[in-house]
């Protein structure tokens, strides 16, 4: 233990009188603060419900615009949620933002920004509204939380959910569920699902549907859903597979009609000249050397030479690119592009061996102030025992930067024309009230964390404190 020198100082009494009037007002602020306090401090916890998730009702705070900004306030790390991957994101009827998370850790940071006490669920959502956050976490078990969406109890106790893509259907949110079996070594793929919930105020699950793949797993199996499309007349679903663990994913396409697209009944696939019934026939669109991984994005554009943009990170763990095509068709034909953004080497960052990016995404139903586009991807460790990743504890969450699509400009200027991205029934993504989700890294800065509107709880406590020392002043004068 350190020792320090204690100055001694000397005390002076104030031979000026009190300002009764200043100390009346400082003494009814007081009052005004305490009542304040008391008022926050109930709301925050009324904002937790018995089920484990939180909701925060309103916010104060600005969106983040930026992809600083989106790194910032996603630097979470406590007894709700500490890093995830995945991060898909989708806006909802009302204009709030869903983000979607696969496997997620949960518990505070030690100071010197390790990991002490953590545990892991398998999924977990974040509501955006501006700029706080509201975790939904599935109930508590045994002091921990829970996975916030699990399979029914007709497949066993022993299966989990990792979350696809999402859109909005006739005001309800449907999320594509890649279910998998815990095993000693890798989960095992057993099919997807499609659970619909209902948005207004928290979003709940309302139920878990089939699919035509509910029930075809396996390690070469489509994993349809990790992407969708949506258009005017039929949802687009989008599906991976990896027949050679050694190459890149394979491509396919079903449909639905608008509506339709929890009747497995309605769905058709691409078969390389038209639509079938048969799931078998579905074709690869995307050739295995081209790199494509499981994670996908795919958008309708305008103002471009193509009409739908797909991305997606290069070999999965392996590569460091993000990679990107284009079509005229959603069933393509696909044609690779220039990467979007090359990725930096993750173990520069940290000084690790075995810190690894993957899942790059789009978000182009997140507006920047830069007038680029949103990209994220996950970085994690393939190190053993979450070594890396106990070590530094910020190493296993998401990464975003802003970049331009295909045939854009690398520097904004008045005269540049950006390109529209299309929802649902051709309505722009940056309207109101789309219905469809859809340069710069953003570095890690441990001490820029926020959660659920936390920082404009400081900037009222700063302001608070300020009239709080100019009423103190105001007392003590003539």
């Amino acid at each position: 233990m350190s020792t320090k020198k204690v100055r001694k100082i000397k005390v002076i009494k104030s031979k000026k009188k009190y300002n009764t009037k200043g100390l009346y007002s400082l003494f009814g602020f007081g009052v005004l603060l305490t009542g304040l306090f008391a008022l926050l401090f109930v709301n925050s916890s009324s904002s937790f419900s018995n089920s484990g998730f939180s909701y925060a009702q309103t916010c104060s705070q600005g969106a983040p615009s930026s992809a600083t900004d989106y790194f910032r306030l996603f630097n979470i790390h406590n007894d709700q949620w500490s890093g995830a991957d995945g991060g898909r994101s989708v806006k909802l009827p009302d204009g709030r933002l869903m983000w979607l998370w696969s496997d997620t850790l949960i518990g505070p940071l030690n100071t010197d920004g390790s990991r002490g006490n953590f545990y892991l669920t398998n999924n977990s959502a974040f509501v955006q509204d501006k700029g706080c956050i509201s975790v939904l976490n599935g109930p508590m078990s045994g002091g921990k939380r829970t996975s916030w969406i699990v399979p029914p109890s007709k497949y066993g106790s022993d299966r989990f959910y990792w979350l696809g893509d999402s859109f909005i259907e006739a005001g309800k949110l449907k999320i594509f569920l890649h279910r998998y079996q815990t095993t000693q070594v890798f989960p095992a793929f057993q099919g997807v699902d499609i659970g619909t919930l209902d948005t207004s105020g928290t979003p709940r699950l309302v139920s878990i549907d089939d699919t035509p793949s509910s029930n075809i797993g396996g390690d070469k199996a489509v994993q349809w859903g990790n992407a969708i499309l949506p258009q005017s007349d039929f949802v687009y679903i989008y599906g991976t597979s990896a027949p050679d663990p050694k190459a890149g994913r394979e491509l396919r396409v079903a449909r639905a009609p608008v509506g339709q697209i929890s009747n497995g009944a309605s769905w058709t696939f691409w078969n390389g000249s038209n639509w079938g019934t048969n799931q078998s026939s579905a074709v690869n669109l995307i050739p295995p050397a081209q790199n494509l991984s499981m994670g996908i994005s795919v958008t309708a554009v305008t103002n471009r030479s193509y009409k739908f943009i797909m991305v997606s990170k290069e070999l999965e763990f392996l590569g460091n690119k993000a990679l990107a095509w284009t079509a005229d068709n959603p069933q393509g034909p696909w044609t690779v592009q220039t990467p979007l953004y090359v990725i930096p080497d993750p173990n520069l960052e940290y000084g690790t061996k075995q810190a690894t990016t993957y899942l790059a995404l789009i978000h182009p139903e997140i507006p920047m102030a830069s007038g680029k586009i949103l990209l994220s991807y996950s970085m994690n460790s393939l190190a053993p025992n979450f070594g890396e990743v106990n070590k530094y504890g910020n190493l296993y969450n998401l990464r975003f930067v802003e970049v331009d699509l295909p045939g854009g400009s690398a520097n904004p200027g008045p005269n540049r024309v950006e390109p529209t991205l299309v929802c649902l029934g051709g309505v722009p993504c940056d309207s109101p009230n789309p219905t469809q989700s859809g340069g710069t890294t953003a570095n890690p800065s441990p001490s820029t964390a926020q959660s659920s509107g936390s920082g404009s709880f400081l900037a009222l406590l700063l302001q608070l404190f300020q009239q709080i020392f100019t009423l103190i002043m105001g007392a003590f004068k003539k």
